[in-house]
C-alpha cells in the first residue's frame, strides 16, 4: 500500500512537471501597443508581448480601460494572429490601462501599462483585428 502511493505521488508529481514549459516564464510578459491619429481620435491596440513560450501559457486578459469608457472592463480570451490577446478601441488621449493575464495553470499576474499614442502613433496598425476582439469606445475615453 505504503509502495504504491508513493509511485503514485512521483507519477503526479512527474506529470506537473512534464506540464509546464521549461523554458516559459511569464514574469517576462509585457504590454505594447499601436496607435493611428484619425478624425480628432486615435484608433489603438494593446496587446500582450514576450517569449512565445511565455505567451502560450496564457488562458486570457482582462483589461482595465478608463473610467469614462462604456465597458472598462473587457475579457479578451482569443489569442488572435499579430498581437497577442489585442484589444483595439479608440481615444482622444492616454491613460493608464490594467491588464490582469490569466494563465493556464490558473496563475495570475497584473500589469500596469501606459497608453502610448504619440510614440506608438503609425499610419497602418501592426495588429490585424478580428471582430471578436475589435471593441469600441463610440465617442468615450478618457476626456
Amino acid at each position: 500500500m505504503k509502495r504504491s502511493l508513493q509511485l503514485a505521488s512521483s507519477f503526479i508529481l512527474a506529470l506537473l512537471l512534464l506540464a509546464e514549459p521549461v523554458n516559459a516564464n511569464p514574469a517576462d510578459l509585457y504590454l505594447k501597443n499601436t496607435g493611428r491619429y484619425s478624425s480628432g481620435r486615435y484608433l489603438w491596440t494593446v496587446y500582450v508581448a514576450g517569449e512565445e513560450s511565455a505567451i502560450a501559457q496564457i488562458s486570457y486578459v482582462e483589461y482595465t480601460l478608463h473610467y469614462s469608457f462604456p465597458k472598462p472592463v473587457q475579457i479578451v480570451r482569443e489569442r488572435g494572429s499579430k498581437c497577442a490577446f489585442g484589444l483595439s478601441s479608440n481615444s482622444w488621449g492616454e491613460f493608464e490601462i490594467k491588464a490582469k493575464i490569466v494563465l493556464k495553470n490558473g496563475q495570475e499576474r497584473y500589469l500596469t501599462y501606459w497608453l502610448n499614442l504619440l510614440n506608438n502613433n503609425t499610419q497602418d496598425s501592426a495588429c490585424s483585428t478580428t471582430q471578436s476582439t475589435r471593441r469600441s469606445a463610440r465617442k468615450s475615453g478618457p476626456r
